[in-house]
């Protein structure tokens, strides 16, 4: 566990005082001694000064016994020692020792600066005395020439026990100091610890979900300011949260009211979210928090999951489980590496769809031989029929003939769409086929002044697929190009890549509104139904060629635009075996 903040704070100010008490004592006494010497040095100067005056006419004189007593005399008075050399740094005189045994002193520092003319000071070891002195010489003038040096200079112990002295009460002062300084951090320290302290507490107690606490500061100070944005936050946070819990739970009060099963899957296949649909689905509440192949116990469904899962895309497809039907779809969530999954229940749809179709067969096949019967007689009629009444026969077969052509396109389409449905695929030259197709509508052609034209790239290579089907498919393109191209040019384009045919059918006819075309694959659906019906269309050939590319696992686009012809894009895969 780390150091707090008080521990911190009060060791922190402990070393700066200790740093700048040593530095205090250091420097004081420093310059208290460097203080006191310069002080000693003055007062050695004064009384060098001093005993000059009686020493210069006795010097000049050359009177050494009333130099010694002059000396002697005034070194008793000064408490200090005086000393005269000559010039040659001989010493004549000195108050304390015999001049006979003392060395020569003229290359002593002060004794070379005052025979500069200057006042010499020195702290040094004596030799003679065998202690530490403190020297002042001054220049001993006859006339304007030094002839001579009085050196006054005392013990330096005197100075060692001053300075003990003051050391002695400076440490006392100082230790006094420490504690007053210490006691004063130890205050401030907690005072700025404790509200530190203080909103450590409320932000752990916020970030565990505590969004009521608050904290009340005294001190008006930039921690106040910290403490009352923090309470700020805290509320704002709270209102988020609250805001954010109701939005959740509306989110899935919505998603649990959706009547298709939804999941939401993590990157790994975790179940993250699921409404209840989903779960009455898999008869399971605990699919949450689990992964997708620990609940989903259908082969189908759950290799879906994994397959799309896998590949990261989005992906629909209509699935059977269980003797039901489902559209399953999955969209990916690039942004947070999520799944969204739908499970749609189209089983009742799917059995109305199939009750429909076996409707739309039965009354197919019903009312296939009443109409066969019907353009029978019609056409028995129509043989001794005259005037109004011939007219009459020739309606009943033109309509009857539709109604036939109707029924049969049902009856195909049922068939296309019925599972037991299979195609009888073979090698086939879509080339040739085409244009054995196109044989059948040269008179058609030949009737409106319309030029067929069929081009290929070189080596188009057979395919495998259903001959009669693809037939129907060219039977029904080619026929509406015709239908609705009233001058110009049909064109049937061929080429392959690696994988499939494409075929190509363009006409410059009258072309299609740019919103029907969205719908033009559907049932029964016409743009101008009433030319459609002049025409004897049933609404159902493309739907019909929708189906048949669609088994052959191929796709169809078209391009139109009214007035500029029609263009048919077919592709299909080359092999299918």
């Amino acid at each position: 566990m780390g150091k707090s903040i008080f521990s911190k704070i009060l060791g922190g100010y402990f070393l700066i005082i200790l740093i700048v008490i040593a530095f205090l004592l250091i420097f004081s006494f420093h310059s208290i001694k460097t203080h006191y010497i310069n002080t000693l040095t003055e007062t050695l100067k004064n009384h060098a000064e001093y005993a000059l005056l009686g020493v210069t006419p006795l010097f000049k004189d050359n009177k050494i016994t009333d130099l010694q007593e002059l000396l002697v005399k005034t070194a008793n008075k000064t408490n200090t020692r005086l000393t005269i050399i000559d010039k040659s740094g001989k010493v004549l005189v000195d108050s304390e020792e015999n001049p006979d045994i003392m060395d020569n002193h003229r290359s002593r520092h002060e004794i070379k600066e005052a025979f500069s003319g200057n006042t010499g000071t020195s702290l040094r070891y004596s030799n003679t005395l065998k202690k530490y002195m403190l020297y002042v010489a001054v220049p001993i003038y006859a006339g304007n020439e030094v002839k001579g040096v009085l050196r006054v200079s005392m013990f330096i112990r005197d100075i060692d026990t001053l300075i003990g002295m003051l050391k002695k009460n400076i440490m006392h002062m100082a230790i006094i100091l420490l504690i007053v300084t210490l006691m004063i951090s130890l205050l401030f320290s907690k005072s700025l610890s404790k509200p530190i302290k203080e909103l450590g507490i409320m932000a752990n107690k916020v970030a565990s979900g505590d969004f009521s606490s608050r904290i009340f500061i005294k001190n008006k100070d930039e921690l106040k300011t910290l403490g009352d944005n923090l309470n700020n936050m805290t509320e704002k946070i709270s209102n988020l949260f609250n805001e954010l819990s109701l939005q959740k739970e509306e989110l899935k009060t919505i998603i649990n009211s959706i009547a298709e099963g939804l999941a939401v899957f993590g990157e790994d296949g975790k179940i993250i979210m699921c409404n209840k649909a989903l779960e009455e689905i898999f008869k399971s509440n605990t699919l949450e928090g689990k992964l997708y192949w620990e609940v989903i116990r259908d082969n189908a469904i759950s290799n879906f999951i994994k397959q799309a899962l896998s590949k990261k895309t989005n992906i629909i497809n209509e699935i059977t489980s269980d003797n039901k039907n489902y559209i399953c779809n999955i969209v990916f969530l690039n942004a947070r590496n999520e799944a969204i999954f739908t499970l749609h229940d189209i089983t009742e749809l799917k059995q109305i769809e199939s009750v429909k179709k076996d409707f739309v067969t039965n009354v197919s096949h019903e009312m296939r031989t009443p109409l066969t019967a019907i353009k029978g007689f019609a056409e028995t009629l129509k043989e001794n029929a005259r005037g109004e009444d011939a007219h009459y026969v020739d309606v009943i077969q033109k309509h009857s003939e539709r109604l036939i052509n109707i029924v049969n396109d049902l009856l195909v389409l049922s068939r296309l769409e019925s599972r037991s449905f299979s195609l009888e695929l073979s090698s086939i030259d879509i080339m040739k086929l085409i244009k054995d197709v196109a044989v059948m509508f040269d008179e058609k052609i030949k009737e409106k002044g319309l030029d067929l034209q069929i081009d290929a790239v070189s080596n188009i290579k057979p395919i495998k697929a259903d001959p009669f089907r693809l037939e129907q498919v060219f039977i029904n393109l080619i026929d509406n190009s015709i239908k609705y191209t009233e001058k110009g040019i049909i064109r049937i384009d061929l080429s392959q890549d690696e994988k499939n045919t494409i075929i190509t059918i363009k006409d410059t006819g009258i072309g299609i509104p740019k919103e029907h075309l969205p719908r033009i694959f559907e049932r029964f659906y016409v743009v101008d139904k009433s030319r459609s019906r002049k025409l004897g269309g049933t609404g159902l050939g493309l739907s019909i060629v929708k189906h048949i590319i669609n088994l052959h696992k191929g796709g169809i686009d078209i391009e139109s635009r009214q007035g500029s012809g029609t263009t048919f894009t077919i592709t299909i895969p080359s092999d299918l075996s």
